[in-house]
């Protein structure tokens, strides 16, 4: 796809960037020379199992997540735009806690060396969430920081 542009327009360049005017093609800038959508309408938005992007379905498969029918009123255009996955890794637990917080340490019962060093630390059992809670500042940069369980923040469950 091209960047149609005004000839005022092209003198504003910036860089690789140039912005348009009013009667500039309907874009907001352009890159390289490829257009962006920024200002076109999208008047559909669906999903994979929905009428119409059945056969984007097939051919991207899982990594499909939406289709989006776009119309260029300044060029007079329909377009058709594809969401898909390219990369999927598992993410890390983002650590956001300060030392005077307390953390749910998930230990098994059959673990006594680990249940013994969180004893050591003054850690609290917790007989409803079968959960320790301890300071952060006393398991950060051990193995049990590992074990911290997702969705607490101060030794409450936060859904």
């Amino acid at each position: 796809m091209q960047c149609f542009a005004s000839q005022e327009s092209l003198e504003l360049r910036k860089g690789r960037f140039r912005q348009h005017g009013a009667e500039g093609g309907g874009f907001s800038f352009c890159r390289n020379g490829v257009a962006m959508f920024k200002d076109m309408k999208a008047y559909a938005h669906l999903k994979p199992g929905q009428n119409g992007p059945k056969r984007l379905a097939e051919r991207y498969g899982k990594a499909l997540l939406c289709v989006r029918y776009r119309y260029d009123s300044a060029r007079g255009i329909k377009l058709k735009t594809v969401e898909i996955v390219v990369e999927e890794r598992p993410a890390s637990l983002p650590l956001f806690f300060r030392d005077d917080d307390l953390v749910p340490v998930a230990v098994a019962f059959e673990e006594t060396v680990l249940r013994e060093r969180l004893r050591k630390i003054r850690a609290k059992w917790d007989p409803t969430a079968k959960l320790w809670m301890a300071p952060y500042r006393l398991i950060r940069r051990t193995e049990l920081e590992a074990r911290i369980q997702r969705g607490y923040r101060d030794g409450i469950r936060k859904s």
